[in-house]
């Protein structure tokens, strides 16, 4: 019976110690998930400050097993935007340089080929519905983190704090018709209502 006990307690160890490790890794997971949502609403509401008759703007356009957290259409163009929310107090660091983008010294291209994948969805969905070929502008917003971009390079991809978006989308120039920026809001209006009804 001896032999028993020790058996019993051993599994008992060894089921705690599991317990424990799941209970951790899922208390993680539901931390990032509510930093990622807050990270979500916090830059939903400085592009919602943007919104007018010229600006539109749309949260959380679901595609196939994944998401567009914002989208915008606006005479100053169509611009697919990713949210990222971090600790400010851990001191992370992005660094885009040469096309590549580094996330605290390591290569980090998950994040680029996250906002090229939202880019041609709404690239295809917006040809399928309005029969033309929009171009894409591919942000991503990143709160709490550094961001270095020593070339400023801006052509493919805005990595840009939730400040400077604002600046840059300010300084950009017209590409299209505020009656475009009108027709192409209702045809993914209209989209977004049938995909959730």
């Amino acid at each position: 019976t001896l032999a028993m006990a020790i058996m019993f307690s051993v599994f008992t160890g060894i089921f705690l110690i599991y317990g424990i490790r799941k209970s951790i890794k899922l208390l993680r997971h539901i931390r990032n998930c509510y930093k990622g949502m807050e990270g979500e609403r916090l830059v939903g509401e400085t592009l919602n400050k943007l919104s007018n008759d010229s600006v539109r703007v749309f949260h959380d356009i679901c595609g196939d097993c994944f998401n567009v957290d914002h989208l915008i259409i606006s005479t100053k163009g169509i611009f697919t935007i990713e949210t990222k929310h971090y600790d400010r107090k851990k001191g992370y660091k992005f660094l885009f340089q040469n096309g590549k983008l580094m996330f605290n010294g390591h290569q980090c291209a998950t994040l680029l080929n996250q906002m090229d994948g939202e880019a041609n969805f709404i690239h295809e969905k917006l040809n399928a519905l309005c029969g033309r070929d929009y171009p894409i502008q591919k942000v991503a917003i990143i709160i709490g983190a550094y961001i270095d971009n020593p070339q400023n390079e801006f052509s493919n991809y805005w990595i840009l704090n939730e400040n400077s978006f604002p600046k840059f989308f300010a300084n950009t120039k017209e590409s299209l018709t505020i009656d475009e920026v009108r027709s192409i809001a209702n045809q993914i209006r209209e989209w977004i209502k049938v995909s959730v009804d």
